[in-house]
């Protein structure tokens, strides 16, 4: 399925596209279209059908609106960029979510490709519990939260094909450093970011504001790497505005 959800408000309005991030699907963006669908029309696309980052851009351009707003969480940002390099004038503005411009650490590239095969071989369930659980959430969060954050995540990496992750592996591990495509953008961008993020360092966040000019930086408090569901309501909030200045064309101002 290349779109996963599709949601409309006025026919007039600028349309909002979403993208998930890595081993997630539309479930990671339900709060947003739920609040942000009354307004416009809200699009999540399935992620990881191609090869290639490129190609996958390539593939999302032929299908999404002439024109519109972006929001990418984690790899779903990086993908972001992609469409951003091919067809910068169809972007209206972006909203950048647990990620980063950089291009990805060498020293990752051994565990990705471990975590691939572990997830191949079926191991989906202990991959999840041991390696990557530990570190999606804000370390200071309930218990009964953690739960629920962790049932969602779970079942959305359960349901995604291998050659998915494989995709989604490739374009993290491909990814071409994005800090010049940040700064040559002449539309609003927000930056939201855990300020307890234990897989994309905070400062590596902020730092994203200091090569664009009118980029705004929304640190929210006690929470980590999956702000989309740890932190609905602030990042439906700090959503919402970035939206009203992509729609008036008024730069955001930086936090």
């Amino acid at each position: 399925m290349a779109i996963e959800a599709r949601h409309g408000g006025a026919a007039d309005a600028l349309p909002l596209v979403l993208l998930p991030g890595t081993l997630c699907d539309s479930r990671i963006w339900l709060a947003h279209v739920a609040a942000l669908s009354r307004q416009r029309e809200v699009i999540v696309p399935q992620i990881g059908l191609e090869v290639s980052l490129s190609g996958e851009a390539s593939r999302l351009l032929a299908m999404l609106p002439r024109r519109f707003a972006l929001g990418g969480f984690s790899l779903g940002a990086i993908l972001a960029f992609e469409l951003v390099r091919q067809a910068r004038q169809r972007v209206a503005g972006l909203c950048i979510v647990s990620s980063t411009a950089r291009a990805d650490a060498p020293r990752n590239l051994t565990l990705r490709r471990l975590q691939l095969e572990r997830f191949e071989a079926g191991e989906v369930q202990a991959l999840m519990e041991q390696e990557m659980l530990p570190g999606y959430f804000h370390p200071g969060a309930d218990a009964e939260s953690r739960q629920r954050w962790s049932e969602r995540v779970l079942t959305m990496a359960r349901e995604t094909p291998a050659a998915v992750f494989r995709n989604q592996v490739r374009y993290a591990i491909s990814r071409p450093d994005s800090m010049s495509t940040l700064a040559a953008m002449q539309v609003p961008v927000q930056v939201q970011c855990g300020q307890n993020d234990q897989l994309c360092p905070p400062q590596r966040q902020a730092e994203m504001v200091f090569v664009r000019s009118g980029c705004s930086l929304v640190r929210v408090p006690d929470c980590g790497h999956f702000l989309p569901i740890e932190a609905e309501r602030s990042s439906i909030i700090s959503m919402e505005k970035w939206l009203d200045c992509v729609c008036n064309g008024i730069p955001e101002q930086a936090a």
